[in-house]
């Protein structure tokens, strides 16, 4: 799988690096956008590990949500065999838990995993509990990011919708025969049922 385009690191901001400064404009993304990838297994899930090589199976990657607090709850995550529930941030760089306060902070004390585009920081809750953490820079497609910024600015659609033109004419019409004749099947079913249960009168049926 290809990775991501490079971070650099961030003169103003200071920190490690800077979800606003990509080398690659290809990659105009915020940390909304590696939130979806996570949620939506838009990646490589294959052999996961955590970065000090635990075994990761993810049974349910959480819910997103824009309230404060951790960036995804709800989350069920085996981890060396251990089955843990509760919540996932999501950075771009593992260091910004600090930046952000989060260690300090006791609504990030549930996070169950630490889900980021580049590590470059062992990270602690504020039990002083070493955060597991899954990296993702070498498991993301970067010839599909365009196509997912596009599915999670359409949620609420129909995803995928923006990449129907590119599906061949071959490929396109079959599908949509088909659809058609499930359709007519599904209207025909329920009228014959229909027509069953009032005995066979085709004018009450019309009617």
């Amino acid at each position: 799988m290809a990775a991501f385009g490079r971070w650099v690191r961030s003169p103003i901001r200071g920190g490690p690096c800077d979800l606003n400064t990509v080398l690659d404009p290809a990659f105009p993304y915020g940390e909304d956008l590696l939130q979806f990838i996570w949620a939506a297994g838009l990646f490589n899930v294959h052999g996961l590990r955590t970065t000090d090589g635990g075994a990761i199976e993810v049974l349910d990657p959480g819910r997103i949500q824009r309230n404060s607090g951790p960036d995804l709850v709800d989350a069920r995550i085996r981890i060396q065999g251990q089955l843990w529930a509760g919540n996932v941030e999501v950075h771009a760089c593992s260091s910004e838990w600090d930046a952000h306060g989060h260690q300090t902070d006791p609504a990030y004390e549930n996070v169950i995993l630490h889900v980021v585009h580049e590590h470059d920081s062992e990270v602690r809750t504020r039990s002083g509990r070493v955060l597991p953490t899954l990296e993702l820079h070498t498991r993301i497609d970067t010839a599909m990011v365009g196509s997912h910024q596009r599915s999670m600015n359409a949620r609420g659609f129909v995803p995928c919708s923006h990449d129907l033109g590119r599906i061949a004419p071959d490929r396109w019409s079959p599908w949509l025969e088909r659809l058609a004749i499930e359709r007519l099947e599904r209207r025909s079913d329920g009228l014959l049922g229909m027509l069953r249960s009032n005995g066979g009168d085709i004018a009450t049926l019309l009617f």
